[in-house]
C-alpha cells in the first residue's frame, strides 16, 4: 500500500468536490438480463426510458437489480448524490452519463414521501462538527486504530487515517480496481479491507499489500467484515448468498451458503464471545455463524415485513438493529430468540442505516429523513433523542461511535462536498 498524499484538514465556508472517475470505457449494448430481475420473487424489469441500458449494466455490477436498485425512491438532488458516490467507489461510468443515469433514476425511482427530521429533547449534549475533506474522496467512517485515527473508505483503491490530534489526513492506495467497501484493524495495526472480490490488508508503516481472491467465482461484491478475538476475519457478499471466513496465519478462505435463498447478507459484527452474527437484508432474518464449522443458525424476526440492515451488541449480549424497510429499531435475545421493537422518531419512512453500538448506547441515522437524523437510543432507559444534521447530503451508510463513546464520526457526501462529522457528546 503506498502512502500517496497527506492533508491538512481546511475549514473553507463551500468546499467543491472533485469526483474520483473510473476511466473504464463501457459498452452499452445489453444482454436483456442486465435490466431484469426479481423483487420479491416476481420478475422486474427495469422501466422504459433513457438510460435503461446504462443503468442496467452499470449498476449491477454490484447491485440487484430487483431487490436493491428499484427499492430505493430519491429525488433528483439525492439520486445525483448516489451516482456520484458509486462512480467515486469504482463503478465504470463516464463522467459525461452521470447526469443522464440520474434523471433516469429520479424519473423511474421517485422519491415517495421524505418525512421530515424530528427533533427530541434529552439530557444528552452533543455537537456536530464538519471536517472538509480534501482532495473530493468519498469517505465513510470505518473503524479506529489503536492511537485513535479514523479508518476511512476514500473512494475507488483508496484507503484514508484521519488523525483528530493533528487535524491530518492521510491516503493510501490499494491494489484493487474496486472502492472498500468496509474495513477493520487488527491486533497488529494492519487495516483489512473487502474490495470487489477480494479481501485485502494493508500495513500503513511498511506499505504492504496482500489481497486474497475468493475461491469461487459466484462470491462477489463484498460487503462487510468483522474481526474476531483470535484475528479470523468474517465477511459478508452481496452477491453470492454467501458469507466467508479467512484465517489470516495460513490465507485460507472458507465460505459457507446461506439457507435462506436471495438473502443478501450485509452487515456482519462478532461479538464478546468470537461469535458471528450477520444482517440478511432481504429477509426477515438475523443468522449466527458457527466460527469454527461455518455452519449458519438463523433467527426469523417478530414481523414478516423486517428488513434488517444493521446491527451491534450490549454490554449484555442482546442484539440491536435497525428496521430500514419499517422504520423500527429492534432488539433480538440471542438466547431465546424474543424480539422487541422500538418505532423509530421519523416514523416508518425513516429508513434507519448507520449505526454502532456502545456499551448500552445504540447510535443510528434515519437516512430518508430531510435533514437526515442523528439518533441516540438508551437501552436502559429506552428513550431516544434526536440531532438534525447540519447539512443536507447523501445517505449515511456507515457511522462510528469511539469506543469510550465521547465521539460519534460519521463520513458523507453533502451539498458543500464531502464532510467527516464529528459529534462530540457529553
Amino acid at each position: 500500500m503506498n502512502v500517496i498524499s497527506r492533508s491538512k484538514a481546511s475549514y473553507p465556508g463551500r468546499v467543491q468536490r472533485a469526483l474520483l472517475l473510473s476511466a473504464v470505457v463501457v459498452s452499452f449494448v445489453l444482454p436483456a438480463q442486465s435490466q431484469r430481475g426479481q423483487r420479491g420473487g416476481v420478475p422486474f424489469e427495469l422501466p422504459e426510458g433513457n438510460g435503461k441500458e446504462t443503468v442496467g449494466k452499470v449498476c449491477t455490477v454490484c447491485h440487484e437489480l430487483g431487490e436493491n436498485i428499484s427499492r430505493n425512491n430519491f429525488n433528483r438532488a439525492d439520486w445525483g448524490f448516489v451516482v456520484q458516490r458509486m462512480i467515486a467507489h469504482g463503478a465504470p461510468l463516464p463522467k459525461d452519463q452521470a447526469p443522464m443515469v440520474a434523471d433516469y433514476l429520479a424519473k423511474s425511482f421517485p422519491a415517495s414521501g421524505q418525512p421530515a427530521g424530528v427533533k427530541v429533547t434529552g439530557p444528552v449534549e452533543a455537537r456536530i462538527g464538519e471536517i472538509p475533506v480534501p482532495d473530493g474522496m468519498d469517505v465513510e467512517a470505518k473503524a479506529f486504530t489503536a492511537d485513535g485515527s479514523v479508518v476511512l473508505s476514500a473512494g475507488r483503491s483508496l484507503l484514508a487515517l484521519y488523525d483528530p490530534k493533528k487535524g491530518e489526513f492521510t491516503k493510501y492506495r490499494f491494489n484493487s480496481r474496486a472502492g472498500a467497501h468496509d474495513a477493520d484493524v487488527d491486533k497488529e495495526g494492519n487495516i483489512w479491507y473487502v474490495a470487489g472480490e477480494f479481501i485485502g490488508r494493508t500495513n500503513p508503516k511498511t506499505g504492504e499489500v496482500t489481497e486474497y481472491p475468493m475461491p469461487d467465482p459466484k462470491a462477489r461484491a463484498l460487503h462487510d467484515l468483522a474481526i474476531a478475538p483470535n484475528g479470523n476475519i468474517f465477511f459478508t457478499m452481496s452477491r453470492g448468498n454467501m458469507v466467508g471466513r479467512i484465517e489470516p496465519k495460513t490465507g485460507k478462505v472458507t465460505l459457507a451458503a446461506i439457507p435462506s435463498p436471495n438473502a443478501d447478507p450485509y452487515d456482519i459484527q462478532v461479538n464478546s464471545e468470537g461469535i458471528p452474527y450477520f444482517t440478511e437484508f432481504y429477509t426477515d432474518k438475523i443468522a449466527r455463524i458457527d466460527p469454527d464449522t461455518m455452519e449458519i443458525r438463523e433467527y426469523t424476526l417478530a414481523h414478516p415485513g423486517a428488513r434488517p440492515k444493521r446491527l451491534g451488541f450490549t454490554s449484555d449480549g442482546m442484539i440491536y438493529y435497525n428496521d430500514f424497510a419499517r422504520g423500527y429499531l429492534g432488539q433480538l435475545d440471542p438466547k431465546t430468540g424474543a424480539t422487541k421493537e422500538w418505532p423509530s422518531p421519523g416514523g416508518r419512512k425513516s429508513k434507519p442505516y448507520g449505526f454502532d453500538v456502545v456499551g448500552n448506547v445504540v447510535w443510528y441515522a434515519e437516512t430518508n429523513t430531510q435533514p437526515n437524523v442523528l439518533v441516540r437510543f438508551d437501552t436502559k432507559t429506552e428513550r431516544f433523542q434526536t440531532w438534525l444534521m447540519p447539512t443536507p447530503g447523501e445517505r449515511i451508510h456507515y457511522l462510528r461511535s469511539a469506543p469510550d463513546g465521547k465521539t460519534v464520526w460519521i463520513g458523507r457526501y453533502t451539498v458543500n462536498g464531502s464532510v467527516l462529522d464529528k459529534v462530540d457528546v457529553n
